[in-house]
């Protein structure tokens, strides 16, 4: 593959404080070819107000839940969605440097084995 796409998805649950920071340290990657697909796991804080403000982007989907899911079940949901060659999650309260993604396709692009879906 030249040019992967790579789906990043971000569950959250009240992560009001840290949501904004992950999300924009995804945005903020060198490499271009991303997906980001936020679940919001039922959120009582302000968490679904701060993801609505992604929602329009051309490379976000959000995905609002109404009931509680657990980051298993959740985590499920995203990867059904992704559409990447490479899915990846990011924890709602941790950032990417902005090299992380390019620093992976290379190395997963160069790899003698490539992992089979």
């Amino acid at each position: 593959m030249v040019n992967p796409l790579i789906s990043i998805y971000i569950t959250s649950h009240n992560y009001e404080k840290f949501i904004k920071s992950a999300i924009d340290s995804a945005l903020s990657q060198t490499y271009e070819n991303i997906e980001i697909i936020i679940f919001d796991d039922n959120s009582s804080d302000g968490s679904p107000k701060i993801i609505e403000r992604y929602c329009d982007f051309e490379n976000i989907q959000c995905i609002f839940s109404k009931e509680k899911n657990g980051l298993r079940k959740a985590s499920n949901e995203c990867i059904k969605v992704s559409k990447g060659d490479y899915v990846m999650r990011l924890d709602a309260d941790d950032l990417l440097n902005e090299n992380c993604i390019q620093i992976m396709v290379n190395n997963l692009e160069k790899s003698e084995v490539k992992p089979k879906f």
